[in-house]
């Protein structure tokens, strides 16, 4: 995935990443001071597994 935007969002920050093959860019929101993400720019290469939550629940 290749970092095409980041925008500091207060406490967090959301990257807008590029996916080879997908015409959609994927956005992702990561806290402010994740050490991983420091010195990140646009352009970087980077690898993620994101996490995937279930919301089946019912109020």
């Amino acid at each position: 995935m290749v970092v095409r935007d980041i925008r500091p969002l207060g406490a967090l920050t959301r990257l807008s990443l590029k996916v080879e093959g997908e015409p959609e860019l994927i956005e992702v929101e990561v806290a402010q001071d994740d050490i991983n993400f420091n010195g990140l720019k646009r352009g970087d290469v980077i690898q993620f597994k994101p996490k995937v939550y279930n919301h089946d629940w019912e109020i």
